[in-house]
């Protein structure tokens, strides 16, 4: 009984049929020989009579197992499922990110090479106007206005100079101080008289304010006139120099750091030429027919008239008779008009 017992409790291993069987077998070899063969027949009908709800008993345990079996299969397969899912959405992604990182560098690559041509461009045209710039200016006069030498120019006494031909170039004299030039406004300035005996020559606009600083150095060769900005007469913008001596009739004009300009020479009594790179660029004519010898006319080498100053020049609402004024057109060096009409009255000798 107890090997029966034994037989029963291990029907979990998968040879139980054949376990039962041997112990069946070993039972009856036992029974044959201590029992009566009638109780022996009825105890193996009785054990034979369990075999069916064994079978049964197998049978459901092998269902389980194939349906455990069956389930793990499936919870695999779904895994492999989803992996695959995975890994294609990761494919398909990495695939995105490539296309819009190559759109991206042709688009940098199309900006950075138009960007290139273009800068290209762009400096080639400076290129090349800078170099017609610096072109030599060509020696073939025009063919529709004759050649002028300084000579044969009616009021001019400066016959000794050889003849310049010089290419066509604006009316107004070449600046001096081109950073000051106002280009669409007259520029307006007033100096009290009185001060043209002093050495400290003030320079005001029209509303009284003062605007340049003007001073006379003596030495004993020369009396210069030196125009400055305001807290800077150490860095004049002009300088004319005027040799000591009543047969001096000459006068050296210095730009800032003592660049020459020019010259400013009386060619009739009260006329004034100034010449720079020998040309003639401007003329200062006195009144001095009828004794006003503050009322000037300043004139372009050509003849047009740039400037005007004097004593009666409407430059106010209250003109008053002791303030010399000087008026300039629009896009002329006043600077150099105001200097060299004051040097007219001030730096030359009596």
């Amino acid at each position: 009984h107890f090997l029966v017992q034994a037989s029963e409790n291990s029907f979990d291993n998968p040879h139980r049929i054949q376990a039962w069987f041997m112990v069946r077998i070993l039972w009856f070899s036992f029974a044959w020989a201590s029992a009566d063969p009638v109780e022996m027949c009825i105890g193996a009908a009785a054990e034979f009579a369990t075999l069916p709800e064994l079978s049964v008993h197998l049978l459901q345990k092998e269902a389980s197992a194939s349906r455990r079996e069956d389930s793990w299969s499936r919870g695999v397969g779904q895994l492999h499922m989803h992996g695959t899912d995975s890994d294609m959405y990761r494919s398909s992604s990495s695939i995105l990110y490539i296309f819009v990182g190559f759109l991206v560098l042709v688009i940098l690559c199309c900006v950075l090479s138009f960007w290139c041509f273009g800068d290209g461009d762009h400096i080639q045209q400076k290129q090349i106007s800078a170099a017609s710039t610096k072109l030599p200016p060509t020696s073939r006069p025009s063919t529709s206005q004759p050649v002028s030498q300084p000579g044969n120019q009616p009021g001019n006494q400066l016959g000794d100079q050889p003849g310049v031909m010089t290419p066509p170039r604006s009316s107004y004299p070449p600046p001096i101080c081109a950073s000051l030039i106002l280009p669409h406004t007259e520029a307006r300035f007033m100096v009290d008289s009185n001060t043209f005996h002093s050495n400290t020559i003030p320079i005001m606009g029209t509303s009284g304010r003062q605007l340049l600083q003007s001073y006379i150095i003596y030495s004993h060769m020369e009396k210069v006139l030196r125009v400055a900005s305001l807290r800077c007469e150490e860095d004049p913008r002009v300088s004319i120099h005027a040799a000591r001596g009543s047969c001096a009739k000459v006068m050296q004009i210095k730009g800032r750091h003592g660049v020459s300009y020019g010259t400013m020479q009386e060619t009739l009594p009260g006329t004034f030429a100034v010449v720079s790179e020998c040309e003639m660029v401007m003329t200062i004519t006195q009144d001095d027919l009828n004794h006003r010898p503050f009322e000037m006319s300043i004139k372009d080498g050509e003849g047009t008239l740039i400037a005007v100053a004097g004593t009666n020049v409407a430059s106010g609402p209250d003109p008053q008779e002791h303030m010399w004024r000087v008026t300039v057109k629009p896009a002329v060096d006043a600077v150099l008009v105001v200097a060299c009409a004051l040097a007219v009255i001030v730096a030359r000798d009596p």
